[in-house]
């Protein structure tokens, strides 16, 4: 309900925007939707503002109504699904596929205990739970994965069946390193079982496990091992070293790595060998004192004893190189930690530094698998050697270097066409020809010319389509990843955008995809640019933000406030400390309203930006509401080490504490094991279905593709972002709008408005 002196038509708008605001930052959705539905009595106001205002606010409604239907149909249609499929011969590809049913009724439903208690459910974790230790102890990886991962995801708060997944993923992710082809049988056996579309032929490039172990040496797992106790948590060494020794046990025992390990074949090597790793377990199990009675952990000295009696025993009977037994040890022991810590392996140090700095060595194109497994090109970006070239949206990279792209996953292709600075790839694409396509042989790449042949592919299966081939010969330079993205393109540069999501209330909009290098300078850019052609308010959409950067983090924040803590560390005892503080004179945005946009995906720089944000707009310091979903719970810090010149280790430290106003004063945002709080709570939830989510980033993606043509003419073919708001895609940012619409209702356009901060 609206509370007393919160009527609308009385007031005048200004006073109108204050309330509309003030009640939406409580947390009071339905009562802020109630309260925009009556619109002041303020003679000042125009026809045409209160139009637009009744406009807005009706498609809102019919918004929600549209979600709140679509889930009442997909709920019926996932109910007689779920019947169906529980009916017959239960086998597993027919468990699977009733357990996808129940999972999406438990996303669709507003109820979800309901859903778990429900007896078809119920029965069906049951049997689904059955058959996945059935197939675990049949070898059947593939079958176990799937249903062990099902039944994570449908009782995830719970965490009971998290070991069980992670078991089977490490046992794939040894047959991947290891048998790779192997893997591509089993999966391609169970589709063909399943009736469904068997896999691209199987494609060896960059799978040769000998290079990927290249570098690995004992004294770097040592180190880890050594280095870990460190990790904020403080885990005893022999429960690190215990499961070193258990993924060891797991290799030898899984029968589908003979082909690269022929001698686990021969049984009495096995067991000579799973005798040695028991013995050492064992040991292990039992804890040794010191004379002051008080227990000790294995040094340096132990830990590689350890290693040096495993490897002696394997190099006996097993036989398997040293380097791979040391590689599946190390991943092992650290997987004890948590799931942010690991190894960082010489062959992965080139792809972590990509990942984590916003910058990296290659040609500079997005590229993703299309439903026919061929590697697409989603965008070039601006300014690279990709876009310099000519290559466009929609190519299809058939060859790297002379070698087939088909069947390669995303790693390896990006491995492939990255590479030293200033040397040379050689792509080879198939262009569809369309009419934008037509003038592709006019472009000059970096080498000169392109090379094209008039070459329609495939034309008896698809008579339709037609291809150009093409070959780029582009040089390799240092690329930059622009994290700041705004409404709408404007043309063919990274930050050629229109800032305004509302151009005619002056709302402005700001996506950060993460925290790197450079993003508070890009935000700062944006702001300015926005400020000076007046800002009214103000959406920062965190959404699918994995973080990154914390200095940048903290920068960001500092747009917003001038004084006060920002984040501090939690470290193993338990207290806040180094706190990061904001700098006076930086706080841009402290008067604009502005709203956060977050989700499940938002984590880490995000859900410190976000949460910090969110506490002062709750103090009254600033003029800031989260909106969206509960964010991921990535609040751990990660410190880089290094092992040797070419491989690393990243161990958490300490937890990220945000300001809080509840004693102690902070908290710590980190989701550990058993929590039931976590992340950054918004200060409005709205629900959005999984095909919103879905269609809102496709058509998010699509409208962000850079335009190519020099004329910038292709632009015009972009999808409209703006069918976001008014189809009902992305109902979270459709009510930030709606939000700042209202909080800004009446003002003279083009003011930088400033809604006054109640507390």
């Amino acid at each position: 309900m609206v509370f007393a002196g919160e009527t609308a038509a009385k007031a005048d708008a200004n006073e109108w925007s204050q309330r509309a605001w003030r009640i939406a930052k409580s947390g009071r959705f339905d009562d802020f939707v109630t309260y925009i539905h009556e619109l002041p009595d303020d003679p000042a106001l125009g026809a045409d503002q209160r139009a637009e205002m009744e406009r807005s606010v009706k498609l809102l409604d019919e918004n929600f109504a549209k979600r709140d239907q679509r889930r009442i149909e997909r709920l019926a249609e996932v109910n007689k699904e779920l019947d169906e499929r529980l009916q017959g011969d239960l086998t597993p590809a027919r468990l699977a596929k009733a357990m996808r049913s129940a999972l999406e009724l438990w996303v669709l439903s507003t109820d979800k205990p309901s859903v778990l208690a429900d007896a078809r459910v119920k029965k069906l974790v049951e049997l689904a739970d059955a058959s996945a230790r059935k197939a675990e102890q049949n070898g059947e990886w593939l079958v176990a994965s799937e249903m062990f991962s099902l039944l994570n995801a449908l009782l995830e708060e719970s965490g009971q069946y998290k070991p069980d997944l992670e078991r089977q993923s490490r046992r794939l992710a040894m047959i991947r390193m290891y048998t790779p082809e192997r893997l591509w049988e089993m999966r391609n056996q169970r589709l063909k079982a399943e009736g469904e579309k068997e896999l691209p032929p199987y494609n060896p490039t960059g799978d040769n496990y000998h290079q990927k172990l290249k570098g690995i040496d004992q004294d770097m797992v040592v180190r880890a091992i050594a280095r870990s106790s460190d990790h904020v948590e403080q885990i005893p060494t022999r429960r690190l070293l215990t499961g070193g020794i258990i993924a060891i046990e797991t290799m030898i025992a899984t029968n589908d790595l003979h082909r690269a390990f022929p001698e686990l074949d021969n049984q009495n090597a096995k067991e000579a060998m799973l005798t040695a790793l028991r013995t050492e377990r064992e040991q292990l199990a039992t804890p040794k004192k010191n004379a002051f009675g008080r227990v000790t952990e294995p040094g340096v000295g132990e830990i590689d004893a350890i290693l040096t009696r495993l490897l002696a025993v394997n190099d006996r009977t097993t036989k398997i190189p040293s380097e791979a037994i040391l590689h599946e040890f190390g991943n092992g022991a650290i997987d004890q930690l948590d799931e942010f810590s690991a190894i960082i392996w010489p062959d992965e140090l080139n792809r972590f530094n990509r990942t984590t700095q916003g910058k990296f060595v290659g040609v500079g194109v997005q590229i993703e698998l299309d439903d026919q497994s061929n590697v697409r090109v989603v965008t070039p970006l601006e300014g690279t050697p990709a876009f310099r070239a000519g290559i466009q949206a929609g190519d299809i990279i058939k060859k790297i270097n002379g070698k087939s792209a088909y069947g390669m996953s995303i790693d390896q292709v990006v491995d492939n066409i990255t590479g030293p600075e200033g040397t040379q790839v050689i792509l080879s694409v198939d262009r569809p020809e369309t009419d934008s396509a037509q003038t592709a042989d006019a472009i000059a790449g970096d080498s000169g010319q392109p090379s094209a042949v008039e070459a329609p592919k495939d034309n008896d299966a698809k008579p339709e389509k037609k291809y150009r081939e093409m070959e780029f010969a582009i040089n390799r330079q240092l690329i930059n990843v622009v994290s700041v993205k705004g409404w709408k393109r404007k043309g063919a540069r990274e930050d050629s955008w229109d800032w305004f999501i509302d151009r005619d209330n002056h709302i402005g909009y700001v996506r950060l995809t993460q925290f790197s290098e450079k993003t508070a300078e890009e935000l700062r850019r944006a702001v300015s640019q926005m400020q000076k052609e007046g800002l009214s308010g103000l959406v920062m959409d965190l959404r699918f933000n994995p973080g990154g950067y914390l200095d940048q983090a903290v920068q960001v924040a500092n747009l917003f406030i001038d004084s006060g803590v920002v984040v501090a560390m939690q470290g193993p005892n338990g207290r806040a400390e180094s706190p990061e503080m904001a700098r006076s004179n930086t706080a841009r945005l402290k008067t604009t309203p502005v709203v956060v946009l977050i989700n499940e995906g938002s984590a880490s720089a995000s859900e410190i930006v976000s949460g910090t944000l969110q506490h002062y707009g709750r103090t009254g310091d600033v003029n800031v509401m989260v909106l969206g979903q509960r964010s991921y719970g990535k609040g751990s810090v990660q410190k880089v080490f290094g092992l040797s010149d070419d491989a690393a280790m990243k161990l958490t430290m300490q937890y990220y504490a945000i300001p809080d106003s509840a004693p102690p004063g902070y908290r710590i945002i980190h989701r550990k094991p058993g929590a039931r709080e976590w992340g950054i709570t918004p200060n409005i939830a709205i629900e959005m279905l999984p095909k919103q989510t879905t269609d809102s980033i496709l058509l998010r993606r699509n409208a962000d593709i850079l335009p190519t043509d020099r004329d910038d003419s292709s632009k015009s073919a972009l999808p409209d972002p703006d069918k976001l708001l008014t189809d009902g895609l992305d109902l979270q940012l459709e009510t930030a709008v709606e939000i700042l619409r209202a909080s800004t209702f009446g003002q003279h356009p083009g003011s930088n408005i400033q809604v006054r901060n109640d507390r």
